[in-house]
């Protein structure tokens, strides 16, 4: 029945294919004809009941009508039942498995095709299938509607869903399933995948009903059962109804459980296998002695770069439909994807690929042969074509703890509602919530008036598509009082060149402000620099007073020093060259602050890849066209590393890790006190690879070493397990909890990461609590930084937007518009913008954000860089009645710029938690100045600072009430007095 094999869309035959009487055939054909599909399948179930020795070709024919009949669960459903009694009938597996496919029973299908491997010569798209188990198998042109019933039914309610869920539009996918047929609800696979989707969309109440209803086995044969109860795990979810989370070795035991058992059903899962690994960092930093979980880690991660490079033969096998390749190339990839699954315990599906490669073979039936010898010696050692120790990487599910029994005994008795439309996947689409912000905000651009004009050029000629890898990246902006006249300057990192050459056309540029203006001063200041430059950093390395500069460069970074009268001189550190030299790694972020713990400031470099293919020109074809265009994958990731201070004026380099591990395609870069334990943490957004959360380990007086905690602190991956096209990361006290959360921003179809610090140090993605999975997945964010816009105590979101591709001809959008995301402490939604300039419905390519009062009013204002534009001084004019506190701080003991200490306010029951950071996001550095939105609080009860040296200073009493409210306050490590900066009342 050539309807249901996946490469082939052809109808059925119009005469019956089975030998019954002659009457009968013309009538049925008569049938068909006419188009009366329903009164032809009738009558072939007529003939079944009189003539079963033909069940098969008739029952095929009728499923056959069935499909184009438009039910084609019917066709599937009675294909199903064939198979069940003619388990030996290879064709009629596989009329099965190709009708499965394309109704999105993607278990189902690849259950029968690895048993036909070896059995029956598959095709590339049967066995590219199986190692893209999570894909619809039929292509839609653009996305699914999940509330057009008609789609539902003749696509299939699990092809749809698959199509959304590999978009990420898990809401959609929830609807979708909502919204299929009532006599499918029940259906165990999508059961199964509901509890999935409710996971990966956070939606607790409704998970906590379905766990309860499918705990039957016809449900727990499916991976997308597993999948649901591993990422409820790393959700951070209760098991008790209350508030006590799954945490530690007891959770992630349970995780590696559930997602050994998804990997064992579908060995080709990446979430699956990115999800265990995930897991098994957890429960090694728990047990940091246990010799097999760390050689167990090490399997699992070699699995992953062989599953990667598996993945990337089968995108090479599939172009070839396109563009045919000789036999020898053929011959090449076959045989390399045939030994990969052999490494990875997929015996069959390596026959599979073996009898493809014979089949190009000039001598093939002596290859034939050979092949059917292997096929009897491998199935009769594994029938079902799987090495299951090989498999797993000698990991056995069954030791490791299965909480299912407890949680489900300890969940709430009261079912959840239905998702509220309000919140349903049709506004994803939209991209966005409704809005229910009553206050309009008012951002305008005031750079053009104020002196203030610097565009990031690509290139000498600037290059406008078709990108090399550092060519869509755009630059940065650090905020800083470079004269110390109290008022904030800018410096733009520039590129204007090409890679690795010191030869850009235009300066870097350096905004002198006076007066309410700006006057570009580099020259002046001494401190241009051509090199191909990205990111922008300021902070005091040198401890004396003045803020310097460390800009983030392809090639060599450069240090500034601030030597008090205006001008800077470069400072040439061996640390800085020996990195140079060590690698072609370009920077994108950096960082001046102590992560040593000395308390001196050292220099953290964040970089991107590490590869001189890098640089290559874009492979094109005949008619000028890209082969392909680079991605951060292509290229061998760079090691992110610290020039540490040795307190004489020079530094030494140390590495974040040293094995392949450490490596990264690093981004944003943040560096503060995260877990409020002492010592700063470096957190490094990384683009399409885990992200890295690096913890100090002292191993002697002068050394330190490093620990990745992401994993074990949930900051690695997105929901379910996902590694995201992280860019941008803004901290903040997001709901006032009294703890430090991260936003990071990602890629298109990606959305936004929400972590939410708990009181145990651990973060928990709730991005779709927030709302925040409608307003970022159509969208790819760079910089990202929290502002409080309106001063009401809650820390809301700029987000720069833009694509890194011109691909509007595949319907996404390049340009993008900022956005501005208000925290209504439950959620966000889009700022409703009084904007009479029209400035803010621009489509532009966005980059940097940092923020800053540039003014000095008591508002937040924000600079935002543009690959593509002329750079934005955003200024604060919404008006409100609320109150602020500014505050500078200063070390003493600790270094001067405090990065890392921890300040609370206290007024009656409202507390406001901030913390003095760098890094900054993506690219750039803010004013370094805590700001304070206190909504209608007219005093403070008391401050509480908690400085990196250890100290602890408190204002209360008669402190207190000098801390006059709408000020600017500088704070000075171990005195107790507050002095006024500014006074920024009027």
């Amino acid at each position: 029945m050539d309807v249901a094999r996946p490469s082939n869309d052809s109808t059925v035959a119009d005469e019956p294919q089975a030998n019954f009487p002659t009457a009968q055939r013309k009538e049925i054909a008569s049938l068909i004809r006419q188009g009366d599909r329903l009164q032809a399948i009738e009558a072939l179930d007529r003939l079944i009941a009189t003539d079963p020795q033909d069940a098969v070709a008739l029952g095929s024919q009728a499923a056959g009508l069935e499909y184009e009949a438009g039910q084609p669960k019917r066709a599937l459903d009675r294909l199903k039942q064939l198979v069940r009694e003619n388990s030996q009938n290879a064709e009629l597996r596989r009329d099965y498995a190709g009708l499965a496919a394309k109704l999105g029973y993607r278990f189902d299908a690849n259950e029968q095709y690895r048993l036909l491997a070896g059995r029956a010569v598959l095709t590339p798209p049967e066995l590219i299938g199986l190692i893209y188990p999570h894909r619809p198998q039929v292509n839609f042109e653009a996305k699914p509607d999940p509330t057009n019933p008609e789609v539902l039914r003749t696509k299939g309610v699990l092809s749809v869903v698959a199509a959304l869920q590999s978009r990420g539009d898990y809401r959609d996918a929830v609807q979708a399933l909502d919204q299929c047929e009532p006599e499918l609800k029940e259906d165990p696979a999508i059961v199964a995948m509901l509890g999935w989707m409710l996971a990966l969309t956070q939606d607790q109440q409704r998970w906590n009903g379905w766990a309860k209803r499918s705990e039957i086995k016809s449900v727990q044969r499916y991976p997308a059962y597993w999948l649901a109860w591993g990422a409820a795990v790393q959700n951070g979810w209760a098991m008790d109804g209350k508030d006590a989370a799954i945490a530690g070795d007891r959770g992630a035991s349970f995780a590696v459980h559930c997602f050994l058992q998804a990997i064992q059903r579908e060995p080709h899962s990446q979430i699956g296998w990115d999800s265990m690994l995930a897991a098994l960092e957890v429960l090694a930093a728990e047990d940091s002695s246990n010799s097999s979980l760390d050689a167990s880690r090490k399997r699992v991660r070699q699995r992953l770069k062989q599953l990667d490079e598996t993945q990337w033969l089968a995108n090479q096998v599939w172009d070839m439909q396109a563009s045919p390749l000789s036999p020898p190339e053929q011959a090449e990839l076959y045989e390399r994807l045939a030994k990969l699954n052999d490494e990875q315990g997929c015996l069959g599906e390596s026959l599979g690929w073996r009898a493809l490669l014979v089949s190009v073979q000039p001598n093939a039936a002596r290859a034939w042969q050979s092949w059917q010898r292997d096929v009897g010696k491998t199935l009769n050692q594994f029938p079902d074509g799987l090495d299951r120790e090989l498999l797993l990487c000698g990991l056995d599910s069954n030791d490791f703890t299965d909480l299912r029994p407890q949680w489900i005994a300890a969940l709430p008795k009261a079912t959840s509602p239905e998702m509220d439309p309000a919140v349903s996947g049709i506004l994803l689409s939209q991209g966005q919530l409704p809005n229910q912000q009553r206050d309009q905000v008012r951002l305008v651009n005031v750079a053009p008036e104020i002196g203030i004009d610097f565009r990031w050029l690509n290139a000498k000629t600037e290059i406008k598509s078709e990108f090399r890898l550092h060519e869509p990246l755009g630059g940065g902006v650090a905020c800083l009082d470079y004269d110390a006249d109290g008022w904030v300057d800018f410096y733009f990192n520039q590129a204007a060149g090409e890679a690795t050459q010191r030869n850009g056309t235009r300066p870097n540029a350096l905004f002198r402000q006076t007066d309410g203006r700006f006057v570009e001063c580099v020259r002046r200041a001494d401190c241009d620099d051509r090199g191909y430059g990205h990111g922008v950093t300021a902070g005091d390395w040198n401890q004396d007073g003045w803020p310097d500069l460390f800009l983030a460069n392809f090639g060599e970074n450069v240090l500034w020093i601030n030597q008090g009268d205006g001008t800077f001189r470069r400072e040439r550190l061996d640390a800085l060259e020996e990195a140079t030299e060590l690698s072609l790694a370009f920077s994108l972020s950096t960082a001046i602050a102590d992560v040593s713990g000395d308390h001196l400031p050292d220099l953290i470099s964040v970089n991107y890849v590490d590869d001189p293919s890098v640089l290559n020109a874009i492979e094109r074809q005949e008619d000028g066209t890209p082969v392909k265009l680079p991605g951060p994958l292509h290229f061998r990731p760079a090691m992110s590393h610290v020039a540490k201070s040795d307190a004489r004026g020079g530094a030494a380099t140390t590495f974040f890790g040293h094995d392949e591990s450490a490596r990264s395609t690093g981004m944003g870069l943040l560096v503060t006190n995260l877990d409020s334990q002492g010592g700063n943490e470096v957190f490094v957004a990384n683009d399409q690879r885990a992200n890295h959360l690096w913890f100090q380990s002292s191993s002697g007086q002068d050394e330190t070493s490093w620990n990745n905690q992401a994993a074990l602190r949930g900051v690695a991956v997105g929901p379910g397990g996902n590694k995201n096209a992280c860019m941008g990361v803004a901290a903040a006290d997001f709901n006032r909890d009294g703890f430090l959360d991260l936003h990071v921003s990602n890629f298109y179809d990606e959305w936004a990461n929400h972590f939410c610090q708990n009181s145990g140090g651990m973060f928990i993605d709730r991005a779709v609590a927030y709302g925040l999975d409608v307003l970022t997945a159509r969208t790819t964010g760079f910089g990202v930084q929290p502002i409080d816009v309106n001063n009401d105590g809650w820390s809301d979101l700029l987000v720069a937007n833009g694509h890194i591709e011109d691909m509007t001809d595949n319907g996404t959008p390049f340009r993008m518009r900022t956005q501005l995301l208000i925290n209504e402490e439950s959620k966000f939604v889009s700022a409703e913008m009084d904007d009479p300039k029209g400035d803010w419905d621009q489509a532009r390519l966005g980059r940097g954000v940092a923020t800053c009062d540039w003014n000095r009013d008591g508002r937040q204002d924000a600079v935002v860089t543009y690959a593509d534009a002329a750079v934005e001084l955003l200024k604060n004019e919404t008006v409100n009645d609320h109150r602020f506190l500014q505050l500078r701080l200063v070390g003493v003991e600790s270094e001067r710029d405090a990065i890392g200490a921890r300040v609370q306010l206290f007024a009656g029951d409202d507390v406001w938690t901030s913390v003095v950071a760098t890094g900054d996001g993506y690219a750039c550095r803010n004013e370094a100045v805590l700001h304070f939105g206190l909504g209608e609080q007219k005093r403070l009860d008391r401050v509480e600072i908690q400085w990196p040296s250890g100290q602890t200073s408190f204002l209360a009493g008669e402190a207190i009430q000098d801390l006059s409210l709408d000020r600017r306050w500088l704070l000075v490590e171990g005195q107790e007095t507050p002095w006024p900066e500014v006074d920024l009342a009027n």
